[in-house]
């Protein structure tokens, strides 16, 4: 195969994996999959060449997620700086493993409950990595940030429990599970801010930078996040215990 077929098989790939994607419009998704679903294609298209299965793509998601926290975590800017890129990769696999799944049309019996497991792996990991680092540039009192996070971890979890519940609820009454609907421009940036992989993706380069910096203005930007993350958590929780009363 020449180079120019080559090429043309590429983008016909692309254009198939775009197609197949259940976010088209921007609002659909999340931003952390918006900045990366470009990247994620083009990872696809190797995957799929050299015949990766979903759950490895999913293996590579959990490393990723692992590496980032490490370097992450280290008290140097610049590697914190690498861990942002690793978690940059972290989520491109989220997206990478499905589009896989999809073109090849290899579906895991349980590839579901490993993209879940991934994400309760490596979430717990990111949020040490970024306690550590506001303990490390020592904004505030350690108790106060290890109280936030220790919230923000534990409201995380319940909304991991709650994605689960609904995932086999309609697997249950054989409905599809629930999806975002189409807001509008403020309400879904105030919604956004309060999904966990969006700080991890979009806002920890921020951090990195104050580290470098010495200028400590993103603890505010944190505790701003951290209140909208548990509040609209709590309401969520408060909204399906009232579901499930009322059956």
């Amino acid at each position: 195969m020449s180079d120019q077929d080559k090429k043309l098989e590429t983008k016909a790939l692309i254009r198939e994996i775009r197609a197949q994607q259940p976010v088209q419009q921007f609002r659909e998704g999340m931003i952390a999959g918006n900045v990366t679903r470009p990247l994620s294609r083009w990872c696809s298209v190797f995957f799929i060449r050299h015949g990766f299965t979903p759950n490895q793509v999913t293996l590579l998601m959990i490393l990723f997620g692992i590496i980032g926290s490490i370097l992450f975590a280290l008290p140097n800017g610049w590697l914190k700086l690498l861990g942002c890129g690793f978690w940059y990769l972290w989520y491109t696999m989220d997206l990478s493993d499905g589009q896989v799944a999809r073109y090849t049309r290899r579906f895991s019996r349980y590839g579901t409950e490993m993209d879940y497991m991934a994400h309760l792996i490596d979430h717990p990991l990111m949020n040490l990595a970024l306690w550590w680092t506001f303990i490390g540039m020592d904004l505030a009192s350690p108790l106060l940030i290890s109280a936030i996070f220790i919230l923000v971890i534990s409201m995380e979890l319940i909304y991991r429990s709650l994605v689960t519940m609904d995932h086999y609820q309609s697997k249950a009454e054989s409905r599809p599970a629930s999806t975002s609907q189409i807001r509008g421009w403020v309400s879904y940036f105030i919604h956004e801010c309060t999904l966990f992989p969006n700080l991890v993706v979009c806002f920890t380069w921020i951090i990195a930078v104050d580290w470098l910096l010495r200028i400590g203005f993103s603890i505010w930007l944190f505790y701003v996040w951290a209140a909208l993350f548990v509040v609209y958590n709590a309401a969520m929780t408060v909204s399906a215990l009232r579901r499930f009363l009322r059956g």
